[in-house]
């Protein structure tokens, strides 16, 4: 809807551009400056919403929070794109919005048609015999629109006028020929088809021709009596032409335009009237065109920053805690900062225990995210969920100074793109260049870690490149010299910071990204065939299956059979090709094997994993255990199967994050009881816990809980009070 948002503000200036002409500038017979005045004002409004202004303001209630940082010297980051994993989602049958569009440009289209076929009439008018007069072209006719001009062509009705009158209407329309007039009708027009729902573009329209024929009134009426060319005018009086683009002699609405031929100059100091249009503008630029764009304050200015790292700039909220509640996957405190409220992303951070409603609390926070998530439905179909936008926080602090959560983050050499591309912002520690001026070697070091680039041969240049410069690199092919030390040959490219000069590796670059600088994503196949033709003149056929992690391969007579193992179950060759990518990311093992004369290609899929803990097996209705990385869709829909078949109901719900489950919340509804949990993957695999998924028997409970790989199940739950009968 950016298309209506621009066209209302369009809108908006128009109309207060507008209202200030009509309130201080109508009466004055300053006819040229009032002509430059609507004609300049209509096209700021509509290129002030267009414009972009950035405008930077300090925090004063920022403080800069210095963090205790750890390091790994040798494990780069990955970072990763979100994708948002998601089934087809049931969308409105009428779409407001897109109605709206054709809507917009089915009129505006109408308008057009209307405004060519009237200008092929009168284009069509012009080629009928015409009589060069003082620069005009004079086409008698007395049907149609008449007394009227369209640049410095006149349509005259001559038989109901004299000599006089003649030579007085030439006068007039000369004057709308030499200034151009017609010219500024098409300026209108245009408007018009841009924003036809505004009434304000018709008020325009109206005060323009009017302001044309004060300006042609005037000049007329110094070589001719301005009683005898006001009675011209009653005369000649008609209605309205229907063609929009001519000056008609007498359109214009008559009084006003004799009572301006009796009305006295206007005063020169009146000019200064048109001063106050430089405030309006500006503020106009000012609430449509600038952003204010809120700046921290500099770490160097509060203590010295030894290291010469960035600092990690935050902002802080001061405020009440008003709730809690749980939306989807997140777990969100509510705290209450004047009339604001802000939603605190708490999950997983354990701060229950420590805060109640109604404790104050300061939060600082250098990032927001959405809480959009996926769903599975009770049939097994996805949906994406919208959540609300909630503040990740950096630390969070009571009223007596206590630290009640503290997020430690990790500095890294440099991150991955999603094209397995490095990047990292640095500085130029060095640069050698040679007699050619092409550059030899280059070193960044942003204050913790050294990235040297051995780059000759490769002629890369731009001498806009120096000592001490802040760049931004992308590159591949590196290798750990030393601590904290990385060397490689392979530069993508080199940006310098504002992105103003480039240094390009076209090869490597074109490998990488296209031609509008997006990142190309990473092609890997997970299942191939290729043939070809061994030394023993026999046609073979290579099978290969990569899942990124492990590849193998396996060479065949073609024509020969291979045959295919999934989970140790035959399938077809087809499954296999078709697997799915949460599938082929469960995969944990791949082998080749041989049956008889038959080739045997081997695929062990991590799956739902049961543990046989010391317990009486008869005192379970239900009872599975998950694995971290087990957790796939398939197997969540395997597991809805199962408890339904035993007449139980389990709900699964989900944030993935390229294709693979990050965290995952349960809702298990047994006879007596429900209980619902959530789960970082991620923390389950680094504690070796597993989730346990259990019913049962004797107290009908149902229970979700966490359990240590090498530990037993917990005891069953008490059983529930017996009811007594009154």
């Amino acid at each position: 809807m950016e298309w209506l948002t621009y066209l209302l503000k369009a809108s908006a200036c128009s109309a207060l551009f507008f209202g200030f002409y009509y309130l201080f500038l109508n009466k004055l017979t300053f006819f040229k400056t009032n002509r430059f005045y609507l004609l300049f004002s209509l096209l700021l409004s509509f290129l002030i919403p267009a414009l972009n202004f950035n405008v930077e303001r300090v925090r004063a209630d920022v403080q800069v929070i210095e963090q205790s940082i750890s390091y790994n010297d040798s494990n780069p980051v990955e970072i990763q794109q979100d994708l948002a994993v998601s089934a087809p989602v049931s969308e409105p049958l009428f779409n407001w919005q897109d109605a709206l569009l054709y809507m917009y440009v089915a009129i505006a289209l109408a308008l057009f048609i209307k405004l060519m076929w009237q200008l092929s009439q009168l284009v069509h008018q012009t080629r009928k015999e015409a009589v060069a007069v003082n620069g005009l072209k004079v086409v008698y006719k007395i049907k149609g629109f008449t007394n009227c001009s369209f640049f410095n062509y006149v349509f005259v009705d001559r038989e109901n006028l004299t000599e006089q009158e003649m030579k007085v209407l030439l006068k007039h329309e000369l004057v709308h020929a030499e200034q151009y007039h017609s010219l500024d009708r098409l300026v209108i027009m245009l408007g018009k088809l841009l924003i036809w729902f505004n009434p304000v573009i018709y008020l325009y329209d109206n005060a323009l021709e009017q302001v044309h024929e004060y300006e042609a009134d005037e000049i007329t009426t110094r070589d001719c009596n301005t009683q005898y060319y006001a009675n011209l005018l009653l005369k000649l009086v008609v209605p309205d032409p229907s063609i929009a683009f001519t000056h008609n002699f007498v359109k214009s609405p008559l009084k006003d335009r004799i009572q301006m031929l009796f009305t006295n100059p206007s005063k020169n100091m009146k000019k200064l009237m048109y001063l106050f249009t430089l405030p309006l503008a500006l503020a106009l630029v000012w609430v449509f065109a600038v952003q204010i764009v809120y700046a921290y304050p500099n770490k160097s200015k509060i203590s010295e920053n030894k290291a010469n790292n960035d600092t990690v700039l935050q902002s802080k909220i001061k405020g009440t805690v008003v709730s809690f509640e749980e939306y989807s996957l997140n777990e969100i405190m509510n705290l209450k900062s004047g009339d604001k409220v802000y939603p605190i992303d708490v999950m997983g951070k354990k701060i229950r225990s420590k805060v109640k409603v109604g404790d104050n609390l300061s939060i600082s926070y250098s990032s927001k995210m959405s809480s959009n998530h996926t769903r599975i439905s009770p049939s097994g179909e996805k949906a994406v969920i919208i959540g609300p936008i909630v503040y990740i926080p950096d630390e969070i602090v009571s009223t007596n100074n206590e630290t009640i959560y503290k997020r430690v983050v990790e500095k890294y050499a440099f991150g991955y793109e999603v094209n397995r591309a490095r990047f990292t912002h640095s500085k130029i520690k060095s640069i050698q260049r040679n007699a050619q001026g092409y550059i030899d070697k280059l070193v960044l070091n942003d204050g913790e870690f050294t990235l040297t680039f051995d780059l000759k041969g490769q002629q890369l240049r731009n001498d806009k490149f120096q000592k001490g410069d802040a760049v931004l690199v992308k590159f591949i092919g590196e290798k750990l010299v030393a601590p904290k030390s990385y060397s490689t040959t392979k530069l993508i490219v080199l940006y310098s910071q504002p992105r103003e000069n480039e240094i390009r590796n076209n090869t490597l670059y074109d490998k990488f990204y296209d031609e509008n600088g997006k990142q190309k994503p990473l092609q890997m196949q997970f299942f191939t065939k290729t043939s070809y033709v061994g030394k023993d003149g026999k046609e073979y056929e290579k099978v290969t299956i990569n899942t990124g992690k492990q590849k193998i391969s396996l060479d065949h007579l073609k024509g020969t059979k291979t045959r295919y193992f999934l989970n140790n179950k035959e399938v077809i060759e087809q499954k296999i090709a078709n697997l799915n990518k949460e599938t082929i990311s469960a995969i944990n093992r791949l082998g080749t094997d041989k049956i008889g004369n038959d080739d045997i290609i081997r695929i062990q899929s991590v799956n739902v994993i049961k543990f046989s803990p010391p317990i009486i097996k008869s005192n379970m209705v239900l009872e599975y255990y998950l694995l971290p990385e087990a957790i796939t869709i398939d197997v969540l829909t395997d597991i809805k199967n199962k408890f339904s078949e035993k007449g139980y109901t389990i709900n699964f719900e989900q944030i993935t994050v390229d294709g693979v489950i990050k965290s995952l919340g349960i809702t298990l509804e047994g006879p007596v009881n429900s209980q619902t949990e959530r789960y970082d993957i991620n923390q389950l695999k680094t504690e070796k816990c597993a989730i346990a998924l259990l019913v049962y028997k004797d107290t009908k409970q149902a229970v979700v809980t966490k359990v240590k790989r090498d530990k037993v199940i917990p005891p069953p739950p008490p059983m529930p009070p017996e009811k007594k009968n009154n």
